[in-house]
């Protein structure tokens, strides 16, 4: 009823302005025509913003990723220098489940490859591997380097982790635990 009488005023308001937009009609066509009309503004306006909201969310993504993926390039590459000390450059490798094949840029998943550093002179310093494993709250993502035996873990960097502040992400902010690699 209190609804009713909403829509009475407002028709009643709209044809004394002369500006009404409902045509006349029996038994309350003008307000079953406001009504109606009210009805579809709402999903239509959600619609529009949803749409457009979306067109940006992709512009932004398709303009950002290529930064995005040249930082992580930058991040893997400090990382895997700092896991093999002396490193002056690396190579990607990547296992095929039967020997080390020159890795792709741009290709492969991180966890099939292997990294190789070498010194300025040309050694082979050692390999870092990329590994990871279960966390407490979420995947533990690390790179560890080995001497160029194979034999001894000569370094570690936390690529990701979600760990608890101050209490799981000790593994590579407490010195002590870090120093032991």
């Amino acid at each position: 009823p209190a609804v009713a009488a909403d829509v009475r005023l407002l028709v009643a308001v709209a044809d004394q302005s002369g500006e009404s937009e409902l045509a006349p009609g029996a038994d309350g066509a003008n307000q079953r025509g406001l009504l109606v009309g009210a009805a579809f503004d709402l999903p239509i306006t959600l619609t529009v913003a949803g749409f457009l909201s979306g067109i940006a969310i992709v512009y932004a993504f398709r303009v950002t990723a290529p930064r995005i993926r040249a930082n992580q390039a930058a991040a893997l590459q400090r990382a895997v220098l700092e896991v093999l000390p002396g490193a002056e450059r690396m190579e990607r490798r990547v296992w095929d489940g039967e020997k080390l094949a020159p890795g792709v840029e741009g290709q492969g998943e991180l966890e099939s490859s292997i990294f190789l550093g070498y010194a300025a002179d040309g050694r082979l310093v050692g390999y870092a591997v990329p590994a990871a494993g279960p966390g407490f709250q979420d995947t533990i993502k690390v790179l560890y380097g080995l001497d160029a035996a194979g034999e001894k873990v000569i370094g570690l960097y936390v690529l990701e982790s979600r760990e608890t502040p101050g209490l799981g992400d000790r593994i590579y902010k407490d010195p002590k635990f870090v120093a032991e690699f």
